[in-house]
């Protein structure tokens, strides 16, 4: 879901800057690129508490997690979903509150899978490949919050060219946006393809 969404969504983008496409034809591609993003966005939140969970069924955590533990972890994952769902279905900008948690949840998130991936903060050692898989997604997490970061001008120029206000000038600097945020995009593909070989390389 995560691979095949964000595909959905890079795919759909080439059309919303696509200057000469009818405006319509750009609209009705912007939303589908908002909605089907929604599907990596999900992934990513659910991607740690399922792993941790079949770490902890495979029994690679050792004593490091208990049930209750679990039970926290995906609760705070599922408020954390439900925040993201809100801020999409409300269009909240980055300066709301609720938008602002999630910025700053997510930073806090890296350090974590940071630390845990380096050795640290588990009373069990995990093994290799489980590390690695945390390092990737800390990465994958940090690619995300650059494309946030590199695509916050992207809103208020894409709203004034649906408004019927393009200009070359705008057309120009959405591409230009929409390029260096896609640098990122496939470097979070290539961490997840590099976490998907960690994992088979357990079951070998």
């Amino acid at each position: 879901y995560w691979l095949g969404g964000d595909l959905g969504a890079f795919y759909s983008s080439t059309f919303v800057v696509d200057a000469n496409r009818p405006l319509a034809a750009r609209v009705a591609a912007a939303q589908i690129l908002a909605n089907v993003d929604m599907a990596p966005r999900t992934a990513l939140i659910l991607a740690l508490p399922t792993g941790i969970t079949l770490a902890h069924l495979k029994g690679w955590t050792g004593d490091s997690i208990s049930p209750e533990i679990l039970l926290v972890i995906w609760t705070v994952a599922l408020i954390w979903l439900g925040i993201a769902w809100f801020i999409h279905v409300r269009h909240l900008p980055p300066t709301n509150f609720l938008a602002r948690v999630d910025f700053f949840w997510r930073i806090a998130l890296i350090c974590g899978l940071s630390a845990i991936a380096s050795g640290q903060l588990m009373a069990t050692p995990l093994p290799d490949f489980l590390r690695w898989k945390m390092a990737f997604l800390a990465g994958s997490i940090v690619c995300g919050l650059a494309i946030r970061v590199i695509l916050r001008p992207f809103g208020a120029a894409m709203g004034a060219i649906l408004r019927g206000e393009s200009t070359p000038e705008l057309e120009s600097s959405i591409k230009a946006l929409l390029g260096r945020a896609r640098i990122f995009v496939l470097l979070i593909w290539v961490l997840i393809v590099g976490a998907a070989a960690m994992g088979l390389s357990a079951q070998s």
